[in-house]
């Protein structure tokens, strides 16, 4: 007769070791925040180049408004110079990967978000956003871009990393 086996006790269940997943690298660059993180398993990288309101993302400055703020038909000078029209970077922005449209208002599509091309900033200290006539223009500080994303670039951040 075969003996009966006692069910395992609670010591007898393997428990998983906690461990660190990601490990995380912050830098401060010429003003900007580099944010690096790498998957520990599959060494994936996630890149992140920031400033208040100011995001880097594949190629491309990203300026936050409200949700509520229409930026589809916006102008924008770089260091006080020549007006550029939004509408004009539409076909380089998507050759980037970015959306005609972020949002599903209709009346708003573009949800607050205006999109420059980095190149166009090149080594500039501001960008000024006018979104409408109605409201005065808003400058933002850009100094230091190029050295945040060649930084990034170096550590090993590709294009799409930046999402």
């Amino acid at each position: 007769m075969v003996g009966i086996q006692p069910p395992p006790t609670p010591a007898a269940f393997v428990v998983p070791w906690r461990h660190e997943t990601t490990k995380t690298n912050i830098r401060h660059i010429a003003g900007w925040t580099l944010r690096i993180d790498a998957d520990v398993f599959s060494g994936r990288l996630k890149c992140q180049i920031y400033r208040h309101d100011i995001q880097y993302r594949r190629g491309a400055l990203v300026f936050r408004f409200a949700r509520d703020v229409d930026t589809s038909t916006a102008i924008y000078r770089i260091d006080g110079g020549e007006p550029n029209w939004t509408q004009s970077d539409t076909a380089e922005l998507a050759q980037l990967g970015f959306a005609l449209h972020d949002d599903d208002n209709l009346s708003n599509p573009s949800g607050g978000v205006l999109r420059v091309p980095v190149h166009k900033v090149g080594e500039a200290r501001s960008v000024s956003v006018e979104v409408s006539a109605r409201f005065p223009p808003v400058a933002f500080r850009v100094e230091g871009i190029s050295s945040a994303v060649a930084a990034a670039y170096g550590a090993g951040c590709m294009s799409a990393d930046f999402d």
